[in-house]
């Protein structure tokens, strides 16, 4: 009687021969997400996937735009695309950034980065800037953070940055650059008090911070580290509170290493700079 219930619910424009596909993309992508948060992560991987390659049937149009190697194999069974407009069908960026947050909690970075980038692009199609491709820069930028290329998780998370900074104040339009939908959630009360905007803002900062110092310690990587402490001045997270504290540790050591021996007992050391 569910599965009845089911298939009666999808929309007459898909044909009978898609129906069972349209069912298993979206149940298996509802099922992945379901798995990932309880992080059962290689039942989410395998979910998602499942809900991809029933997207592929659906629409092999998508399948060749993809990069994943599965992609190639489906084009062997090419047929005209039946597309749905129901509304509930997931979207391609959306089950690659589902794959992409899995794949990174398997510690396989190199296969997340794949799939956030992939998901960008499908996104970027429907959106310029919106706060779902700011979130999906921001876990790019962290996985080539964990792939030590530090140099592409700066460029991502500058980029992510700028469209937070884009979100801080209500436009008459309520749209940023034509993303009408994105920026009415985005400056809902919840999400457009300024707490949540800092904390936002203050995290991005602190990741530019990790990224910037290993590369190297310099004045403007202490100037963004002391943006973020004051962005995150409220937050009650201990876990980042402890990594910002142990930063300005780092710098301050760095700090009074830049200092002659002989001056050190009159050179005052802060997170501001060195004084005399």
């Amino acid at each position: 009687a569910s599965s009845s219930l089911l298939l009666s619910s999808l929309k007459c424009s898909i044909k009978s021969g898609d129906v069972f596909e349209a069912a298993l993309m979206r149940s298996s992508f509802a099922l992945g997400k379901m798995r990932l948060e309880q992080m059962r992560y290689d039942d989410a991987a395998g979910s998602l996937e499942t809900a991809l390659r029933a997207k592929w049937v659906l629409d092999p149009a998508s399948s060749s735009d993809s990069d994943s190697e599965a992609s190639y194999r489906s084009l062997t069974s090419r047929k005209p695309p039946m597309r749905s407009t129901d509304e509930d069908d997931p979207g391609e960026g959306q089950i690659y950034y589902g794959l992409g947050v899995t794949n990174a909690a398997l510690d396989d970075h190199e296969r997340a980065v794949r799939c956030f980038l992939t998901a960008l692009r499908y996104l970027r199609r429907t959106s310029v800037d919106s706060l779902e491709i700011a979130r999906t820069l921001f876990d790019a930028a962290t996985s080539y953070y964990y792939l030590c290329n530090f140099e592409q998780a700066i460029s991502l998370w500058e980029e992510c940055l700028r469209i937070l900074s884009k979100y801080e104040t209500p436009t008459k339009n309520d749209g940023v650059d034509g993303d009408t939908s994105a920026a009415k959630e985005a400056l809902s009360p919840k999400d457009s008090s300024t707490k949540s905007s800092n904390y936002r803002r203050g995290v991005v900062l602190y990741c530019l911070v990790l990224a910037k110092s290993a590369i190297g310690f310099d004045n403007e990587t202490s100037s963004l580290l002391n943006n973020a402490q004051t962005l995150l001045s409220s937050c009650n997270d201990k876990v980042i509170l402890a990594y910002m504290e142990f930063m300005t540790g780092m710098f301050l050591s760095h700090a009074a290493s830049q200092v002659p021996t002989r001056l050190r007992s009159i050179t005052k050391i802060s997170p501001a700079g060195v004084t005399l």
